[in-house]
């Protein structure tokens, strides 16, 4: 495997920002009255290979650290975000955000639900799709990214093992996983892909699903399930944004021309130490796409990846400076799994091993 590497420090970002909901938006001490509970079940990964991570350091605090002794609150769980103290470790120089247990409230409430349809004027079947609001547990630890997928890690990727295409239909659609447009920041030249000088660390976009799953799979990852995703985003608070459930202007790296440097949103570092979660590209997780109330097992994730048909998800919604409701935490949407979409990346996750501190 070829070695681009760009990260070298071990960190430690620890966000201490509330804020008090409005307009009948999720608080950290109550749930809506009508919550049933689902449990989440794990994907078995092994462990990751050499990725570059570029140099960046968000707004947010970041201390470095050494390893640090493992938490019992790993195992045992949180009930608040402010139980937890981030841990990003390093795997083959991939900074990873360590997830403890814990449960949270899965999608939007019926009072944001009123609340959003106020604020924007939108009608209100915008939101469905994040209906009903259910309070899910998280019965076992996981890293995730600490940040989206670099065009820099994507072609190490691409230069080991090339564009692959997709036949979608017989002698007639064939899709490569990366491409589509003519200002990408990533092209080949020659043989090799090379990213535009200035743009390594952008997030990578105009990826399908196919090649996101691909990238983890290599890296001896996977993509985070929907339920990781919005739990390593939000916490046991539920909180709708990464620092609470008001929107605070300039928070979130505003992507109305494309995607910015990782780590550009002030204030968006959710509560594990996980960046741009609220903003920059909008990000692929495992999951299909099906209506809420989320259940593991009802085959949305299934580990059959043949069907090139069935939508996938895409979690956040690219804030473009127009509207916080743009930025939300439960924002969900569901896309073909051979499209691409120049606003559209992802981060890896993998499952935690006690090894892992050893």
């Amino acid at each position: 495997m070829r070695l681009h590497r760009l990260f070298t420090p071990v960190i430690v970002a620890v966000i201490g920002l509330s804020a008090c909901a409005t307009g009948g938006d999720v608080t950290s001490s109550a749930a809506p009255t009508d919550l049933p509970t689902a449990t989440a079940t794990a994907t078995p990964t092994s462990t990751p290979t050499i990725i570059p991570t570029p140099t960046i350091t968000p707004t947010a605090t970041a201390t470095r650290s050494l390893l640090p002794t493992l938490d019992p609150k790993t195992w045992e769980g949180v009930e608040t975000n402010d139980e937890w103290t981030p841990v990003i470790r390093e795997f083959d120089g991939v900074p990873m955000a360590l997830v403890p247990p814990g449960s949270f409230i899965m999608g939007t409430t019926l009072a944001q639900h009123e609340y959003l349809v106020e604020l924007t004027g939108s009608t209100p079947d915008v939101y469905l799709p994040e209906r009903p609001a259910v309070r899910q547990k998280v019965d076992y630890p996981f890293w995730i990214d600490m940040t989206e997928v670099t065009n820099a890690q994507f072609a190490v990727f691409l230069n080991e093992v090339g564009n692959q295409t997709i036949e979608l239909r017989t002698d007639t659609f064939y899709f490569p996983w990366y491409g589509g447009f003519n200002d990408l920041l990533l092209t080949q030249q020659g043989d090799t892909w090379v990213v535009e000088e200035g743009y390594e660390d952008y997030p990578v976009v105009a990826v399908n699903w196919l090649a996101a799953d691909a990238f983890c799979s290599w890296r001896n990852a996977r993509l985070p399930t929907e339920l990781e995703w919005e739990y390593a985003g939000r916490g046991p608070d539920s909180w709708i944004y990464a620092w609470g459930n008001e929107f605070i202007s300039g928070s979130v790296a505003n992507t109305y021309l494309g995607p910015a440097e990782i780590g550009s949103g002030a204030r968006d570092v959710s509560w594990v130490g996980a960046w741009d979660m609220n903003g920059n590209a909008k990000e692929w997780v495992y999951t299909i796409f099906a209506p809420y109330p989320y259940n593991a097992t009802d085959g949305r994730e299934s580990s059959d990846n043949s069907d090139l048909y069935t939508m996938r998800v895409s979690r956040s919604y690219t804030y473009g400076g127009n509207s916080p409701d743009a930025a939300r935490l439960a924002s969900r949407g569901g896309a073909s799994p051979s499209s691409r979409d120049q606003r559209l990346g992802f981060r890896c996750a993998r499952d935690f091993d006690e090894g892992d501190y050893q």
